[in-house]
């Protein structure tokens, strides 16, 4: 593979695991302020959602929560996001310096799979 052979309209999906496709698409499109690719979307088996390329695809699977992997949204302000999420009733940790600037946040989509929040400072 080379990078010219990348469909730069999306770049890289990564797909997860979910008990119930349409819960999970209200979650990461309601909550986390994604946006639904309604035209790959087939009610209950799949969907999309993304901001911008970087894409995530919701599959009905039996085989949920990741372990200890996490998908990383780069954020401008961890503390404003953190805080939303909270509002809208989501449990996130603490913030932690991870070093050379680097702060992270962690949290869980409804089927337990590990998501996280950095800011480069």
């Amino acid at each position: 593979m080379k990078a010219e052979d990348i469909d730069t309209n999306y770049g890289m999906l990564t797909k997860l695991n979910v008990t119930d496709v349409d819960a999970s698409l209200k979650f990461y499109t309601e909550t986390l302020g994604m946006t639904n690719d309604e035209k790959i979307y087939v009610p209950g088996v799949w969907a999309q959602v993304s901001f911008g390329s970087n894409v995530i695809g919701l599959n009905r699977g039996k085989e949920t929560g990741s372990g200890h992997a996490s998908i990383t949204f780069y954020v401008k302000d961890i503390k404003a996001v953190r805080d939303s999420l909270i509002e809208k009733g989501v449990e996130v940790s603490d913030t932690i310096s991870a070093g050379k600037g680097v702060t992270l946040a962690f949290f869980k989509d409804p089927d337990g799979n590990g998501l996280g929040l950095r800011e480069n400072s």
